[in-house]
């Protein structure tokens, strides 16, 4: 009786795919926040990108075109929740006749966030990447967006704070100041 019960392969199927769904649900967790995080990234990379360009295709800035852009921005990075995990920072950074970067005005997106500008604050001296350089009456727009990532199924990506920046010089005028 004990020969004929180990030679029948009844239910064999269903005993190895008991041992294999487990781990295929643990892939398929896995691939599923994998791609959310490549999404954010992807996401966080075009908000950037897009307030830094369109901020320097006019010639001249006011507070609520940069809340308008900041508003595109909090769309772009959308189904993400911006509005309580991340911070936009924009920038505007210009030489005189020293060329020592300087920057000019600056503007936070919530104010209060506790990030801060990895490029400095208003007033102060700028640091920009070894390869970008101001020169005298030359401007560069900077845009910085600052996300807290929380994994959300497994964490086999782990928590941290995400930065993207984009650089764009200005097409039509110098941006060394925001109108009220």
């Amino acid at each position: 009786m004990l020969r004929e019960l180990w030679r029948r392969t009844d239910g064999a199927a269903m005993v190895e795919a008991a041992f294999a769904f487990p781990v295929l649900i643990l892939m398929m967790c896995g691939v599923f926040e994998v791609g959310y995080f490549l999404l954010l990234n992807q996401k966080l990379q075009n908000a950037a990108l897009n307030t830094a360009d369109l901020t320097s295709r006019v010639d001249t800035i006011s507070q609520g075109e940069v809340s308008d852009l900041f508003a595109a921005a909090y769309e772009v990075v959308k189904p993400f929740d911006f509005s309580s995990s991340g911070t936009i920072i924009l920038t505007s950074v210009s030489a005189d006749a020293d060329d020592q970067p300087e920057v000019f005005w600056q503007v936070k997106q919530p104010s209060d966030s506790v990030m801060d500008s990895v490029v400095g604050i208003p007033g102060g001296a700028a640091v920009l990447d070894n390869e970008i350089t101001v020169r005298n009456q030359d401007t560069i727009i900077v845009s910085e967006v600052f996300y807290h990532y929380e994994p959300f199924l497994m964490g086999i990506v782990p928590e941290m704070d995400l930065r993207k920046e984009a650089y764009f010089r200005p097409r039509l005028g110098t941006l060394r100041e925001i109108e009220d």
